[in-house]
């Protein structure tokens, strides 16, 4: 009998093993942020935790709190110059984390934020000669064009896409083409949410899910595809208060397709 629940038990969890995942970013996370801001971030735990260690002022024993109670897939963020985030994980962890994303900061220029090919290889070489996450914040016109010719690189791990609210509410800037053709390269996806804190309510990001599941049914059942939800408030509000980063989270991991490891510790 024991083993036949045993089996049960594998089964049912090898069942989770594909959907989209959830993490929160810690961008802008600071000791500000909550009262005990270090263990609070239990309330965060999902599927891992992308993070920019300069916006943030824990010392290196606090992040390796953070990091260790997050666990899941960690992902480094830095500027095309620097590599910093990436060396404080590994300096504080004694390991790389698992991805790392690396964009300009273009405003509005399309197809500004993905780095060039010579960008690729500088930064593959500053983040331990492994791959890079690079960042889209459309996917038409020259936002495709250079898309595509990052998603053709071999130094390029994946894509994180920055939409606005309203493109992935009312189907703009081909948000699913997008999605397709990053998981058709066979590479990792991030899609950059907010919270409350950031103007977008929990209705709406319930919205976005579900459209993401219409839309692109299949890519929401890949376990290469994360949903990361940030805010740039210092305060508690967009973190911990009704509607923030951790209500958006727990609201994510019970819609259709979510299968990460929330619920299997739930099982």
């Amino acid at each position: 009998m024991l083993l036949r629940v045993f089996a049960g038990v594998v089964v049912l969890l090898q069942t989770h093993a594909l959907g989209f995942n959830v993490m929160p970013s810690l961008n802008c996370y600071t000791k500000q942020a909550a009262e005990d801001a270090v263990p609070r971030v239990a309330d965060l735990k999902s599927d891992g935790a992308w993070f920019i260690t300069q916006n943030s002022n824990f010392n290196d024993a606090e992040w390796r709190t953070i990091f260790g109670m997050l666990g899941g897939r960690q992902v480094s963020e830095d500027n095309p110059t620097s590599n910093k985030s990436f060396t404080d994980y590994a300096r504080v962890v004694g390991k790389p984390p698992e991805d790392s994303m690396c964009y300009n900061e273009t405003g509005g220029l399309p197809g500004g934020t993905l780095l060039s090919d010579e960008q690729i290889d500088t930064q593959f070489q500053s983040h331990g000669n492994r791959p890079i996450i690079c960042l889209t914040r459309s996917y038409g016109g020259a936002w495709r064009t250079e898309t595509d010719r990052c998603l053709k690189n071999p130094k390029v791990r994946g894509i994180c896409m920055e939409y606005v609210k309203e493109a992935l509410l009312e189907d703009i800037n081909a948000p699913a083409e997008c999605i397709r053709a990053i998981l058709k390269e066979k590479k990792r996806l991030y899609i950059l949410l907010h919270s409350a804190g950031d103007g977008w309510s929990l209705e709406e990001n319930k919205q976005i899910i579900d459209n993401l599941n219409r839309w692109c049914p299949e890519a929401m059942q890949s376990s290469d595809v994360y949903l990361v939800y940030q805010n740039y408030q210092i305060s508690s509000q967009g973190w911990f208060d009704p509607g923030g980063v951790k209500d958006a989270i727990a609201q994510a991991c019970t819609m259709p397709n979510y299968t990460g490891q929330r619920v299997a510790r739930e099982l």
